[in-house]
């Protein structure tokens, strides 16, 4: 790949004077010179786009303590004349850029660049603790017959009760309770891969065997790591289900 000749050209305040080798990023560099005297090294991309144009030395004059170098002593005054009044006025006059971001509305509560339209009227919240509640004094509101979601037929309703052939009836409530303080409210493998909540397990299928759905010696407490997950997994570790749990006086 041939590379331009820049040795005898100038780039702002450098001129290029010798050609270096190549940088890590594979571009050819050339040692130039600047009009203060100090030599750097520079690559032949950043000269030829104009991104470097001298060693550094235009660049101290308007940074830091040293902008006032740059400046007559007219645009120093203006300048400190514009600081104070931001610093008189801050939070009070809104700047160009704010004005043209505000509402209609928002402008009209501006006067001659200060607000005005609220001076000297009180809050609209003073004297007052806090607005009750929406459904105060509204005792029965949407409850009962009132209720969209309210069925006129009560028969209708799915009740719960002592026949009920469920999960959701109390002889099955009460049925797992009996096995858990039969269990000690512990899972009965009892070893280090225990982990999640307590659950009483029928060891005997709850569809195939309806007659020892309630049955306590039918039941054992398990964790839910040890919870059979799948039909196939129940009736294999049936039989070792059976040797853990032991005849209940409850």
């Amino acid at each position: 790949m041939r590379v331009k000749n820049l040795i005898g050209c100038r780039f702002g305040k450098l001129v290029a004077v010798e050609m270096r080798e190549k940088n890590k990023w594979q571009n050819y560099t050339f040692l130039c010179k600047c009009d203060c005297g100090k030599m750097r090294v520079v690559s032949s991309g950043n000269l030829q786009f104009g991104s470097i144009k001298s060693c550094g030395c235009g660049n101290k004059r308007t940074t830091g303590k040293h902008w006032k170098l740059s400046l007559s002593k007219e645009a120093i005054e203006k300048r400190r004349e514009r600081m104070i009044g931001n610093q008189i006025n801050k939070g009070r006059i809104p700047s160009q850029i704010t004005r043209m971001k505000m509402t209609v509305s928002q402008k009209l509560r501006y006067k001659n660049g200060a607000i005005s339209f609220f001076k000297g009227k009180p809050s609209w919240n003073k004297g007052k603790q806090g607005y009750p509640a929406w459904n105060k004094g509204l005792k029965g509101f949407m409850t009962g017959e009132k209720s969209p979601h309210w069925i006129i037929d009560r028969n209708e309703l799915q009740r719960y009760n002592d026949d009920a052939k469920d999960r959701r009836s109390y002889t099955y409530s009460d049925w797992r309770k009996r096995v858990w303080i039969r269990d000690n409210f512990k899972c009965r493998i009892a070893n280090t891969d225990c982990d999640g909540r307590i659950e009483a397990h029928h060891i005997l299928g709850w569809t195939e065997y309806v007659e020892l759905r309630y049955e306590i010696n039918n039941g054992i407490t398990l964790c839910h790591a040890h919870h059979p997950r799948k039909r196939a997994e129940e009736k294999r570790l049936s039989p070792y289900f059976k040797e853990l749990v032991s005849v209940s006086k409850i």
